[in-house]
This record gives structure tokens, C-alpha cells and sequence, in this order.
């Protein structure tokens, strides 16, 4: 079975899409280990988009079928460039590529993929677009990225708004983004959540995107897990890290 799916969610949500890794895998968190420990977050997550890196995962469908393959999510270093926000007006910018690709052992062994863009402002450390398969999402709102995070920290990162392609002619929905931090077994690390909730344009669900990333005193940030939750259909695609390379 090859899924035909439009995930826009995991994929190409702001930075959390560049997070790929930034070094080696670990175990789950311990939301229980709460001790004040705050560590550097705009420095290494900015350094983490201009890294290249590739993260081997294995990948689990559920819902109306039971599937299992692997494959590997690779993240471009991002190209410092301009975005144009009006004919008159452009800023520096980060454009980053990643893409997910994937086989199905017991399902189907044609291979699968998802390719996202993100854009960030260089200068104010805020989210600004993001593009993937037929959808364009624009932060309507952006918020800055927190310059330190601990444990028991919550966020936005903005309002979405959902278009069909970069001409921002179609409107399709809308999304929000939000974060939260947790301890982690290791005292010199913290766990961070990005989950987004896409809508359509009659204010249903349609896909949830949770992204799982370790974010170490060092300024090392890890891959721990990827997924994609379809509420209307029951289905959730999930990606697990294996080990990382260049």
C-alpha cells in the first residue's frame, strides 16, 4: 500500500522541520525530572538549520492498516537569502529544504516522500512561511523564538494561515503552532514538543503534527521522533531515529 497523503504538519512547521539532528539518538523523555535548568535556544537552533544532516528512522502506520519500513529525513543547510514580503519590501531570510523518504516493508515497497521549505527572519528570529505538496502556510502573527527554555515552558509561534500555493489567492485553512518543554533523564538536557493543529477552511481538523526534539546544555539538539495524526480518518504516521549521519 502506498499512502497518497498531504502532511503539512510535521513537515513544514517552521523551525521544528530543521531540528532534523544535530547529533546522535537517546532515550524517550522523563517529564518528571523538573529541575530550573535553562538552556540557550535561538543560538543552536539557528546553527542547526545551517548544518546539513541526514537521520535514519523507522516508520509505523496505524489505523486501517498495520505498516512498517524505514527510511531517513535529510535536511539541506539553509541558503541565507531574501524574502519578499511586498513588492516593495524584502528581508533577509533563512530558506531551509527538508525531506522525509521512506519504504514500506510489509505494505508496499515503493518508495515514499515528503519535501518542505521553511523561511525565517534572519533579523528577528521569527517564523515567517513555510511550502510543501499543494499547500503554502504564512505566519499571520509570528512571535520570536524564546532566547532560553526550561522545563514547564509553553508557547506560540503565531497564527497560520493555509493557502493552496505562494500566491496566497486560495485560502484552504488555517493552523496554529505551539510548544512545550519538559525535563529529561539526563540533567543537562531538556525535551521540547511542537505540536500543530491544521484546520480547514470550515474550522474541522485535518492533521496534527507533533515533533520531539532534545536540546542539550552543549547546544546539541537530537531527533527524537516525528508524527502525523489524521483525526478525521483515524490514521497516525510516526517516525522514530535510528542513528544520524552526514
Amino acid at each position: 500500500m502506498k499512502l497518497h497523503v498531504k502532511c503539512s504538519t510535521m513537515l513544514t512547521t517552521m523551525f521544528s522541520a530543521a531540528l532534523v539532528s544535530c547529533g546522535g539518538g537517546g532515550n524517550d523523555a522523563n517529564p518528571s525530572n523538573t529541575r530550573p535548568l535553562e538552556i540557550d535556544f535561538k543560538t543552536p537552533t539557528r546553527a542547526a538549520m545551517l548544518s546539513g544532516q541526514t537521520t535514519f528512522v523507522t516508520v509505523t502506520q496505524s489505523g486501517s492498516k498495520t505498516c512498517t519500513g524505514s527510511g531517513s529525513i535529510s535536511q539541506d543547510p539553509a541558503i541565507p537569502s531574501e524574502f519578499i514580503v511586498s513588492p516593495t519590501q524584502k528581508i533577509p531570510a533563512l530558506v531551509h529544504s527538508t525531506t522525509h523518504s521512506w519504504t514500506w516493508n510489509n505494505c508496499d515497497s515503493s518508495p515514499n516522500h515528503l519535501s518542505a521549505v521553511t523561511y525565517i527572519n534572519d533579523l528577528e528570529s521569527t517564523p515567517l512561511a513555510f511550502s510543501s505538496e499543494a499547500r503554502y502556510g504564512a505566519y499571520a502573527i509570528p512571535q520570536i523564538f524564546p532566547n532560553k527554555i526550561k522545563a514547564g515552558d509553553t508557547g506560540s509561534f503565531g497564527y497560520i494561515a493555509m493557502f493552496a500555493d505562494a500566491s496566497q489567492t486560495i485560502s484552504i485553512g488555517y493552523a496554529n503552532h505551539a510548544y512545550s518543554v519538559a525535563g529529561d533523564k539526563s540533567p543537562d538536557s531538556l525535551m521540547i514538543t511542537f505540536v500543530t493543529n491544521f484546520y480547514d477552511a470550515n474550522d474541522e481538523p485535518i492533521e496534527t503534527g507533533i515533533q520531539i526534539r532534545r536540546l542539550s546544555m552543549d547546544g546539541t539538539i537530537t531527533f527524537i521522533s516525528d508524527e502525523i495524526r489524521f483525526p478525521q480518518t483515524g490514521e497516525v504516521i510516526a517516525f522514530k531515529t535510528i542513528r544520524s549521519g552526514i
